[in-house]
């Protein structure tokens, strides 16, 4: 190992306990995050779903990913449900420490394909936790994990990327909402994600003023202590300590689903290992069956794979680096494009008004290494809760009118009422039904808003042959500005009878 890598390979060591306990924990995580997304009660890919391969084609500007399902088989029920069952194994066997580098990459390839299909899904937690397991890809194997500590550039790019979201999401509030005391106030009023403690702190402005203008220099400075080498590790210790603290605190205000879990699991990596044995010193036996030697995992390695390995992680992290790097001022650099990238869309796949994600536009931003990271899976943007200007709440709505003159609220299946007044918490059937719906809003999106008032109300319909809806409109209910704590339904689409027929043609697609 070259003096520079051996030198990282030392600041970034991380107890062999730590290691374990963070694969063990991905597992758990995998199988979770697939099980949810099967039970939220809606495919949103597929032949029936939201969107199938040949739409997600037409109505994208990134390609889908090379190692996703061809078409045909990606649309299928039975494709579907054999990677679910493959996932689960795959996350079994990191549970149970078998073959682990290679059930983490079956888990990584599996999980990446399954966010590909369904972009619209996609949030913080189903990132971090696809990049931990690229991550997890380059750590040493069972032959190197002998010691008390592992070191090595994996080790350094799980540190690293566990720092990367405090330090940008600090980065994305420096700006004029959050240093003006507005930022956190505005927050706990996106009504799509709050808890009902929001409406609790809603009612102390003088505190999230004051909260609000510390946000950002915390964020920042917890991610920036958590690559500091120095005191003995205490630094990074207090600050994993402060961060695990501020996820559970936010937890308890805000649903961001399985995102404070898989933050948290990022967050053991800085257990140190006397932490470790006062642990084991309680439990009837070990967390590790290896016995760990004193000194760290860092010894000479045999020439060949292992320096492939190395060096192939090494020039990842860089990409992961530059990659939130030129996230700042994507969106400028987008707008830029823009006409070009639609044109060239326009000539491939017949679409005038493609999606261009953050993904793609910092992948093209960066060129010949943003093209290596899109392969890799390495996108990332950290911008959560980052508002900017004004905002005072509000919530999507997709609201259905049946035969029998009952209003439904086609997300919950549950009836609606005339009350207009802002809820303690809006309910969704889990997060990325709210990741999904908030992500309708920005302009170009209304062949989605169209595909998903038809596809749900023509669910309910089947559903529900007795009392089908008859008239489906999609909107956002937000405050009226004429109306003192009133508020009014901006629709984005409203379809009738007609439009839901099986055989219409209402929303637009791929030709």
């Amino acid at each position: 190992m070259p003096r520079s890598a051996e030198k990282i390979a030392e600041i970034f060591a991380v107890d062999a306990r730590s290691l374990e306990f963070f694969r063990r924990a991905l597992g758990v995580l995998v199988a979770t995050d697939v099980l949810l997304r099967r039970s939220e009660g809606f495919r949103f890919h597929g032949a029936s779903g939201l969107v199938d391969a040949s739409y997600r084609a037409w109505q994208w500007l990134a390609p889908p990913w090379p190692l996703s399902l061809p078409s045909g088989l990606a649309d299928s029920s039975a494709a579907e449900t054999t990677a679910i069952f493959a996932i689960l194994i795959a996350s079994g066997m990191m549970i149970a420490g078998w073959l682990p580098r290679l059930a983490t990459l079956a888990a990584w390839v599996l999980l990446s394909a399954q966010q590909d299909a369904a972009p619209l899904l996609n949030y913080g937690a189903d990132h971090l936790l696809r990049l931990f397991l690229l991550w997890s890809l380059f750590l040493p194997g069972p032959k190197q994990a002998h010691a008390r500590t592992v070191g090595s550039l994996a080790t350094a790019a799980l540190i690293i990327q566990t720092a990367m979201p405090y330090i940008f999401a600090g980065i994305y509030k420096w700006n004029d909402t959050w240093l003006s005391g507005a930022g956190l106030e505005l927050s706990l009023a996106m009504d799509t994600y709050t808890r009902p403690l929001a409406a609790n702190l809603r009612e102390l402005p003088a505190l999230l003023s004051m909260a609000s203008r510390l946000f950002p220099a915390f964020e920042i400075a917890a991610g920036i202590g958590l690559l500091l080498p120095v005191a003995g590790g205490r630094i990074r210790e207090a600050c994993a300590l402060l961060l695990a603290a501020f996820h559970l605190g936010a937890a308890l205000v805000l649903h961001t689903g399985l995102f404070p879990l898989v933050s948290l699991a990022g967050l053991v990596l800085f257990v140190p290992s006397r932490g470790w044995d006062a642990l084991e010193l309680r439990l009837p036996m070990r967390l590790s069956k290896d016995a760990p030697s004193a000194g760290p995992g860092t010894g000479k390695q045999q020439p060949g794979l292992p320096f492939l390995r190395e060096g192939i992680c090494g020039a990842l992290v860089l990409i992961m680096i530059a990659w939130n790097l030129a996230g700042l001022g994507v969106w400028e650099y987008a707008r830029k494009h823009h006409p070009e990238w639609t044109r060239q869309h326009m000539a491939d796949q017949g679409n005038r008004a493609p999606i261009i994600d953050s993904a793609e536009a910092t992948s093209r931003r960066l060129g010949l290494p943003g093209q290596i990271g899109s392969m890799a899976r390495l996108h990332q943007r950290w911008d959560m809760f980052a508002v900017v200007g004004k905002t005072s709440g509000g919530w999507p709505e997709l609201e259905g009118k049946t035969a029998s003159g009952r209003r439904i609220d086609l997300v919950e299946w549950r009836a609606l009422t005339a009350d207009r007044t802002r809820p303690v918490t809006v309910a969704y059937p889990g997060t990325r039904w709210r990741t999904m719906t908030t992500s309708m809003r920005p302009r170009g999106r209304q062949p989605l808003r169209c595909r998903l008032a038809l596809t749900r109300a023509r669910q309910w319909n089947r559903n529900h042959p007795d009392d089908p809806v008859v008239e489906v409109s999609f909107g956002f209910v937000e405050p009226d500005a004429k109306q003192p704590d009133g508020f009014r339904t901006r629709r984005w689409i409203t379809l009738d009878a007609d439009d839901l027929s099986p055989d219409s043609e209402a929303c637009p697609g791929p030709s």
